[in-house]
């Protein structure tokens, strides 16, 4: 359950594609071997029982499951996404809460969820929802990680599982023409080799500076 083969129509090339489709427990394997432990992902539902608190000793929560209800159904909607885990360095663990909205927001940007304005019936976010939510939500709580993990070959290859994702998914552009905006203003080549001498100094990751 790492990853799936799914077919999908490329737009811009006007050909039907075999995708790579990343799942969850792939990036969860993924982001173990670059040192994260105990990673738990969970859908939440309006049925369920969840709290959550950050504490100084680490995040602490509690979910239980209504087991009577179905997932979905009249009365137990879906609410949303927590992701727990252990950083490399910490016995204490980290929890990110992604509200539905967010998870809504990621799944409508999916590349083909919408034809004509309606779900498409064979879609991965029709299809397997609870999977590809848990999915975006790790993906979320990975930004606070990345602080807290040293950088590695392994988290390179976590990273580039994500951005890969990503791609496919639609939520970044698949080539730099499909990049929507204006330049207003570039940097020269001085600029840049001097910005990269700086962030290297103060031992800066260069995702920091970006985010």
């Amino acid at each position: 359950k790492h990853c799936t083969i799914i077919p999908r129509w490329n737009k811009d090339d006007g050909i039907m594609e075999a995708n790579n489709l990343i799942m969850f427990q792939g990036l969860s394997f993924l982001a173990t071997q670059a040192g994260v432990r105990d990673i738990i992902t969970e859908v939440v539902y309006s049925g369920d029982k969840f709290t959550y608190k950050r504490t100084h000793r680490g995040d602490e929560y509690e979910h239980e499951i209504n087991v009577e209800l179905p997932r979905g159904s009249p009365g137990n909607e879906f609410r949303g996404v927590y992701v727990a885990a252990k950083m490399p360095n910490s016995d204490f663990p980290k929890v990110e809460w992604i509200p539905r909205e967010d998870i809504y927001l990621m799944r409508d940007k999916s590349d083909g969820y919408l034809v004509d304005g309606k779900p498409k019936p064979t879609h991965p976010w029709v299809m397997w929802f609870d999977e590809m939510a848990k999915k975006s939500g790790l993906k979320r709580a990975s930004k606070r990680w990345e602080e807290q993990v040293e950088e590695n070959d392994q988290w390179n290859v976590f990273k580039k599982a994500i951005d890969t994702d990503n791609v496919q998914e639609g939520v970044i552009p698949r080539r730099d023409s499909d990049i929507e905006g204006t330049v207003v203003e570039t940097i020269s080549l001085e600029q840049a080799v001097a910005i990269e001498a700086a962030v290297s100094a103060a031992a800066m990751k260069p995702t920091t500076l970006l985010d």
